[in-house]
């Protein structure tokens, strides 16, 4: 014979459909402590925002030009190897040499007289070159607003600078043996010179035809010395005009400017984030209290849904 499900075995398969429900009603229930939470995490996110000493970042420009001067041809070839090579100038603009020239310069020193130039540098300055670009962004952050934008354009200016002391080191270097074969050359035309003028001044040989052969030899060395001279001259002008075409050149494109929000505290974004945080926290808070006493009602009685059910169910039975 078939048996007619008992009560509570239809009050159990009611609860899993009821638990949304039943749980909505908890969190409506408790919408003022939801609000609390979140009002109260606003408020301590909007004091301790204000308390903060608010710190200004700005950045300097710096474009790196591709040897080749004028040459439109030369400034478009440009491939990724040479785009990720020039990453080597992140380290030129953040060097520690320049970073604490610029702190006696700019009297800043004085403000972190107990920290280190290497730990200071890690705090207050960011050089970084985006991907697939010939710019280099230097920031620089203060707790003043102007002595940051100081700080970011002195150090884009001497980082120029910088390069192009070392592009004329280069430059020296290339041209000591050019200019070294061209002064061997002078001082040899010289010695030409003077020993032909010695060779005229000179009374004539006994015999004609070796007074021939001396005068020929004499002319013979000048225009060879002569020869030499104008070549390694050649050379060594060629050095000198292909200097700037060699080097990577560097400019200030963007000096920054004194910047008029501060960069930390960024209080919307604060708010934003403690709002959120504060939310799913006393969700989840109200969720685990909900659980909580979901596993402590005594199988023995029926669903807090089920029984009001019941209860509404009970008058229209009477009424029948």
């Amino acid at each position: 014979m078939f048996r007619a499900p008992s009560e509570s075995s239809q009050t159990d398969k009611m609860y899993p459909a009821s638990d949304g429900i039943e749980f909505l009603a908890f969190l409506w229930g408790r919408r003022v402590i939801i609000a609390i939470a979140c009002l109260s995490a606003l408020a301590i996110t909007a004091a301790v925002s204000f308390l903060l000493t608010p710190r200004y970042t700005a950045t300097a420009s710096v474009l790196i030009e591709p040897p080749g001067g004028n040459d439109p041809r030369a400034a478009t070839a440009v491939s990724p190897v040479y785009l990720e090579s020039l990453k080597t100038y992140e380290h030129l603009a953040s060097s520690d040499s320049l970073f604490s020239r610029a702190l006696d310069d700019l009297h800043l020193r004085a403000e972190f007289p107990h920290v280190t130039v290497e730990s200071l540098k890690r705090q207050i300055l960011s050089v970084n070159k985006p991907t697939s670009t010939t710019i280099i962004q230097i920031s620089a952050t203060l707790d003043d607003a102007r002595q940051a934008q100081a700080l970011a354009q002195y150090m884009a200016e001497h980082t120029v600078e910088l390069n192009a002391q070392l592009d004329e080191e280069s430059n020296r270097e290339m041209a000591k043996e050019p200019q070294r074969i061209l002064a061997d050359a002078v001082a040899r035309r010289e010695r030409a010179e003077k020993a032909r003028d010695q060779f005229l001044k000179s009374p004539p040989l006994e015999s004609r035809e070796k007074q021939e052969y001396a005068e020929f030899d004499v002319d013979a060395e000048l225009k060879a010395a002569r020869a030499s001279e104008e070549s390694a001259r050649t050379k060594f002008n060629d050095v000198l005009a292909s200097a700037p075409f060699r080097g990577i050149r560097l400019r200030v494109l963007d000096p920054g400017i004194v910047p008029q929000r501060p960069s930390f505290p960024n209080t919307p974004l604060n708010l934003i984030v403690a709002l959120g945080a504060s939310f799913i926290g006393v969700i989840g808070f109200l969720a685990l209290r909900f659980a909580w006493n979901r596993m402590y009602v005594p199988w023995d009685r029926p669903h807090p849904v089920a029984q009001e059910g019941q209860a509404k169910a009970r008058p229209t039975a009477k009424s029948a």
